[in-house]
This record gives C-alpha cells, structure tokens and sequence, in this order.
C-alpha cells in the first residue's frame, strides 16, 4: 500500500472529510468524499502522494511544482 499513491489519497480523505462521518445514505458520502477531492486538489496533495510513493524524483516532483 506504502508504493500506492491512492492509499494516500484515502488516508488523507479518512482523517479529514470521512473523519466521524456517518454518512445516511451514498449521496452524501459521495458528496463528502467529492469536496475532499476537490480541496486536495487545490492544496496539491495529489503531487506529494505520488512522490511519497516514491514513483517520481524530488528533481521531477520540483520541476512539476514550478510549472503549475
């Protein structure tokens, strides 16, 4: 799971959004689990997941940084 930058996502989702959430039915969890996705791609998470997974380089997570 550590090489899975997915886990990541849901890890984070779990401790944020999910967090004590009992959803009462699918269509709130849904749109639950859409602002979690929503704010993690605004903060740029998803770039670190995939680096904490180590599928890039700290050279190549740097160079994609400064071009976004």
């Amino acid at each position: 799971p550590e090489l899975n930058p997915v886990e990541y996502l849901w890890a984070n989702l779990d401790s944020q959004e999910l967090a004590n959430y009992s959803a009462d039915d699918l269509d709130s969890l849904a749109q639950r689990i859409e602002t979690g996705k929503r704010r993690v791609r605004r903060a740029d998470l998803g770039l670190s997941f995939i680096k904490h997974a180590r599928l890039i380089s700290n050279e190549t997570f740097n160079s994609l940084r400064e071009t976004q």
